[in-house]
């Protein structure tokens, strides 16, 4: 089973294409574009220039599913609103690119859990974990979303396994 797994976040998307549970094929990260002024471009420049980057890619990748990593609060109720806005255009983008995945959202406390971390464990300890099973991950978005891959392919399974099916 192919997925492709998402670390959304307002200025950079982490991805990570696998083709079976242990086998990282390709990562890359996507970030915005600075404005004319060096500061973050506009909100509908960013995401109009993420989905033609998804679109580029879409032709490389097949994935059977797609897991993205919820939204995060940590900051304040501003940021929230912004990486919710950006988290439901990006799930629609993914979506509409890949019509026939599955699409599942993959909590960041299931990361943690799933990669043997406490539940006070940072996002570095994610990276790290992540960075020790895949070392082609060069980035720290990178390693995120190859962290929601490896989980999200022990919900696969385990879910598989309460309904009977079998493993991936």
């Amino acid at each position: 089973m192919r997925l492709l797994a998402v670390d959304p976040a307002s200025n950079v998307i982490g991805l990570a294409y696998f083709d079976r549970p242990d086998h990282l094929v390709q990562t890359a990260i996507i970030r915005a574009p600075a404005g004319p002024d060096t500061s973050p471009s506009s909100w509908l420049e960013k995401v109009e220039f993420f989905e033609a980057r998804i679109q580029d890619r879409s032709v490389l990748w097949a994935p059977d599913v797609i897991a993205m990593e919820d939204v995060v609060v940590w900051r304040n109720a501003a940021s929230a609103l912004t990486l919710g806005r950006s988290w439901g255009w990006l799930a629609h983008v993914l979506k509409c690119e890949y019509r026939k995945a599955e699409f599942i959202e993959i909590n960041t406390a299931t990361v943690r859990s799933a990669l043997g971390l406490s539940s006070r464990a940072d996002r570095r300890a994610r990276q790290v974990a992540a960075r020790a099973a895949f070392p082609m991950c060069t980035s720290q978005d990178e390693a995120d979303a190859a962290a929601v891959g490896m989980t999200a392919y022990r919900v696969i399974a385990r879910l598989r396994a309460a309904a009977g099916l079998a493993p991936v």
